[in-house]
């Protein structure tokens, strides 16, 4: 009995170690997991193109796919848009020629509309109609589907009466009579850049914004005016579709009323 001891000592002895190896083994796979969502940082998904497109084609489910990146990677591609857009995406037409495995940009596709209108507000927005300023109408220059920046005849509090551009990069969902299908259930009619002259504008506006910016319109010496866009000028998110951050004026003007104009 006596020369068995040493024998069990022994297997206890390993029994202990193999529990601590296995212990060990746990703390280092925990350890290097952390290490490398650490390294990773929180993912986001964004879509990129399956295939190359041509212009005036019309997005599938099929045409898009998602990936993974880094969140802070994910913000600095503030145009790409995200996995959770895709509905959103889908059935929309394309506005220039895309490759494959590029990335999928808001100012690449057309209007609005997930069943394949490409007029009506995007989720968020909603349609508002303007007057034009009739002294400098866009005419041909702009037509649905055209991004505009716009632009009013201020006199806010002491400084001089002056124009300014209270919001950069809005969609022209209308223009007169020419109105994107899927507004109102009305056809497209004469979206070519004919010659005729209107003076009125619908526009995709956020619905956080809408009332601002009807205050401010309301404010104008006159009509509003606007810049028409070139497709290659990519939206900011931080600074497009909202008041002018740029112009801390606009805010303070926003918040006295008219009654805060000098005339």
């Amino acid at each position: 009995m006596a020369e068995q001891a040493p024998q069990v000592k022994n297997k206890g002895l390993l029994m202990v170690a193999a529990v601590l190896g296995i212990v060990v083994v746990v703390i280092y796979n925990v350890h290097v997991t952390k290490i490398r969502e650490d390294l990773q940082g929180e993912q986001i998904q964004l879509l990129r193109f399956t295939r190359s497109m041509e212009p005036g084609e019309k997005i599938e489910a099929k045409d898009i796919g998602a990936v993974n990146v880094r969140k802070t990677t994910g913000q600095k591609l503030g145009t790409v848009v995200r996995f959770k857009s895709r509905n959103y995406v889908v059935g929309r037409k394309l506005r220039q020629r895309v490759n494959q495995d590029q990335w999928v940009e808001w100012s690449y596709v057309q209007g609005g509309g997930k069943d394949g209108g490409e007029g009506d507000p995007l989720p968020g927005h909603v349609a508002i109609a303007t007057q034009l300023d009739p002294r400098m109408p866009p005419g041909p220059l702009c037509s649905p589907g055209d991004r505009v920046n716009l632009l009013a005849f201020l006199h806010i509090a002491e400084r001089p009466p002056q124009i300014y551009r209270i919001m950069r990069n809005v969609r022209v969902l209308a223009t007169g009579q020419n109105i994107v299908e899927g507004v109102s259930g009305i056809a497209e009619r004469g979206h070519s850049r004919g010659s005729r002259t209107y003076r009125t504008i619908g526009l995709e506006i956020k619905t956080t914004e809408s009332t601002k910016l009807l205050n401010l319109i309301n404010y104008a010496e006159g009509k509003i005016f606007v810049e028409v866009l070139p497709n290659t000028v990519l939206p900011d998110e931080r600074k497009d579709g909202i008041i002018n951050p740029d112009e801390p004026a606009l805010q303070t003007l926003l918040k006295t009323g008219p009654m805060g104009r000098v005339r």
